[in-house]
């Protein structure tokens, strides 16, 4: 069994790096990286499918930024999906942006204006880990902010709820308890939209892998651990 796992809005996969080694031996993983300069879901999409692996099961992981991509890949049931997982993600735009001024002045060409200090409380919450702290900034940094900008854009205008009934395998939705990007409204649209759904909160920031990653695989473990004994 894989894990593909889809990367939140810097595109890089760099940030899965504290919770690869978290996951036992069996079950296997993908990390997807995005191209530098692409910002938009659709020029995405082509990526995400190619990266899937064309013989083997596998289970799809959206993290934050990339639940929307996650859930379009879902709803076209591949050959070998087993399950999708959405990390801190969404559905539906997650902020409200009232007046278009104050949409335009943050999703802007730049989004170097917004000090890292508040990005980072955002992020990784109140005093979070000084090396982990780090390693965000260094990544983050490494993104065009054009780019970045983009994929905000992305976000405050993506809706794929009406996707979700189009998935027909297990879905597992990893909260954040002090998740300070995604409020709680998205995962009770997640349960409205698939009951089936299992919805379990982790103590944590928005970058719930980043910061608990051993509380986050052992969840996602124990949800793909009856479909890998199904394969057996």
């Amino acid at each position: 069994m894989h894990l593909v796992l889809l990367p939140g809005m810097d595109g890089t996969g760099r940030l899965f790096e504290p919770i690869l080694g978290c996951f036992p031996p069996g079950l296997r993983t993908v990390v997807v990286a995005y191209p530098p300069d692409i910002a938009r879901y659709d020029d995405l999409m082509p990526i995400v499918r190619a990266a899937l692996p064309p013989d083997d099961p596998f289970v799809i992981v959206g993290e934050s930024f990339s639940g929307p991509l996650a859930v379009r890949v879902a709803a076209g049931n591949p050959r070998g999906l087993r399950a999708l997982v959405l990390i801190a993600s969404f559905v539906r735009p997650p902020a409200r942006w009232p007046f278009p001024a104050l949409r335009a002045a943050v999703v802007g060409p730049s989004v170097a204006v917004v000090p890292w200090r508040v990005q980072a409380r955002f992020l990784l919450g109140r005093n979070p880990d000084p090396q982990l702290l780090a390693r965000v900034r260094e990544v983050v940094g490494s993104v065009p902010s054009a780019t970045m900008a983009g994929r905000i854009r992305e976000v405050l205008r993506e809706d794929v709820s009406g996707a979700v009934a189009g998935v027909r395998g297990p879905i597992l939705y990893l909260r954040a308890s002090r998740d300070a990007i995604v409020p709680r409204r998205c995962d009770f649209l997640i349960a409205e939209l698939a009951p089936h759904a299992r919805i379990e909160e982790i103590d944590g920031p928005h970058l719930l892998l980043q910061a608990s990653p051993g509380l986050a695989a052992a969840s996602i473990t124990a949800f793909v651990r009856p479909l890998m004994q199904s394969q057996a």
